[in-house]
């Protein structure tokens, strides 16, 4: 983020970083998706079709909505029929730096990563 923070503000003849040199900075790093698209294959590729599937639906979700009760996940774990080990795979998130859990509720660690989730799948209707 620095890196690009200052090509852009070079770039600009601009030795003050001022918001909108942050944006441009974050937009650009994302549209450069090659890292955060290895963050999803891993999940993809690790796991069985319908596991991820239940998982992509839990980081969607968060994408859009910001954040995710244990309630809605357990709703989602129905839904999928992994009501018998839906936290495990909420304790691989955790553990592999996807999301992390703050009052009952989780939340992406990675702002990068949240918006990367929600470019990947802009239409969500969980």
């Amino acid at each position: 983020m620095l890196n690009e923070v200052s090509k852009i503000a070079k770039k600009a003849n601009n030795s003050i970083i001022i918001n909108q040199i942050i944006d441009e900075a974050f937009s650009a790093i994302l549209k450069n998706n090659e890292y955060f698209i290895d963050w999803k294959n891993r999940l993809k590729n690790y796991m069985p079709q319908d596991d991820f599937k239940f998982v992509n639906d839990i980081l969607k979700h968060i994408a859009h909505k910001e954040q995710i009760s244990i309630q809605e996940i357990y709703d989602k774990a129905i839904k999928f029929n992994k009501e018998d080990e839906y936290m495990s795979f909420i304790r691989d998130l955790t553990q592999d730096g996807y999301i992390l859990e703050n009052d009952g509720k989780y939340l992406f660690i990675s702002p990068f990563l949240k918006e990367f989730w929600k470019l990947d799948n802009p239409i969500y209707n969980g």
